[in-house]
């Protein structure tokens, strides 16, 4: 049996997972799938429930069919089914806190080599709770108590 020879494709897909999880924050701070979810479920309907212009309204539609999230029904779309139990605003299981819990992390991961190349741990936040604002440990509660 011949092993199949290696290729990128498995690399590529890490090194750009940024854009999945951009994606997937943004589509959830718009309010995509809430809007989806109450009736706008059309492209155009969605784009212009949303509030975008057009190019931006169809790119991010477009990223969220290709991850899964959307799915198409001839012109009619729909959320796939953990988008619509988890994702979707107003709901006893909306774990959209959760999702965006870590984006201020965001900049910080993206220059992990520089914090790797510094002496001592890694830590990205090495602050303890006692050091939380309240609205930080209000927003850790949420994020948290979502899921």
């Amino acid at each position: 049996m011949v092993e199949p020879r290696p290729n990128t494709v498995r690399l590529q897909r890490l090194v750009r997972a940024y854009r999945e999880s951009g994606a997937l924050m943004a589509a959830v701070e718009l309010g995509v799938f809430t809007r989806l979810a109450q009736g706008a479920d059309t492209e155009a309907a969605l784009i212009e429930a949303l509030g975008l212009v057009p190019p931006n309204g169809e790119r991010i539609v477009v990223a969220c069919i290709a991850l899964g999230l959307i799915e198409r029904d001839g012109d009619r779309l729909r959320l796939a089914p953990d988008v619509e139990r988890f994702l979707v605003e107003g709901e006893a299981s909306y774990a959209g806190p959760w999702m965006l819990f870590t984006r201020p992390d965001w900049n910080e991961w993206g220059r992990l080599a520089e914090h790797l190349r510094r002496p001592g741990p890694p830590v990205l936040d090495n602050r303890a709770v006692a050091e939380m604002t309240v609205e930080e440990a209000w927003r850790y509660h949420r994020a948290t108590y979502s899921i």
